[in-house]
């Protein structure tokens, strides 16, 4: 049975190869029929060799590039080999879901922090770290940015510095954003109290 990543990951990759088709065949001239060379050997073997260069090429566009390794140490990997097993199984923690796949040091370390926030505060709700942000101003602190209305909770500060900004408004559309930060520490801590909450002892 394939895992939810492993199905992410063929539809990706399927999406692209459709893509590439449609690509090379719309960018395919039309041929010159007068003009046209009789497919004899040497055509032929032209034809090969340029078709083997372009796949060549396309292997390597295809090829990944080398991702962060991740740190047994960081915030997001101490809940044990059960909760990894499970994260690997139901969340997406080298693309969309963590901060391993964050290339940027500075950028890592917020999302690690603001997910080590999350979870050792015990302040998610379901998984749900806007509590945490929030705080006693549930109602308020996805719009107020000053004045006793603002957020308050336990990792305003982590917040702040993983969204890459103060203002309400802009944290609460961007909190599940998997190109920040925040983005990536909120999903995780989402997808395993969800789906591996007893392995991660998570809520």
């Amino acid at each position: 049975m394939m895992t939810r990543r492993s199905k992410a990951t063929l539809l990706s990759a399927l999406v692209f190869g459709a893509a590439l088709v449609i690509y090379f065949v719309a960018k395919r001239p039309e041929p010159n029929v007068a003009q046209a060379p009789r497919p004899d050997g040497n055509n032929r073997t032209q034809s090969v060799d340029e078709g083997r260069s372009l796949g060549r090429k396309l292997g390597g566009m295809l090829k990944p590039g080398p991702e962060p390794e991740a740190s047994p140490g960081a915030p997001t990997h101490r809940a044990g080999p059960t909760c990894e097993k499970c994260t690997t199984e139901y969340c997406n923690p080298g693309t969309d879901d963590g901060c391993d796949a964050i290339a940027d040091a500075a950028d890592r370390k917020a999302c690690e922090e603001a997910y080590e926030c999350f979870t050792t505060n015990h302040c998610a709700v379901d998984g749900d770290p806007i509590p945490c942000w929030c705080g006693k101003n549930m109602a308020t602190c996805v719009t107020a940015n000053a004045g006793p209305t603002q957020a308050n909770g336990p990792c305003v500060k982590q917040v702040f510095a993983a969204a890459k900004t103060t203002d309400a408004d802009t944290i609460f559309r961007q909190l599940l954003n998997a190109e920040l930060p925040i983005g990536r520490a909120a999903r995780l801590t989402l997808c395993r109290a969800v789906n591996c909450s007893n392995d991660c002892k998570i809520r």
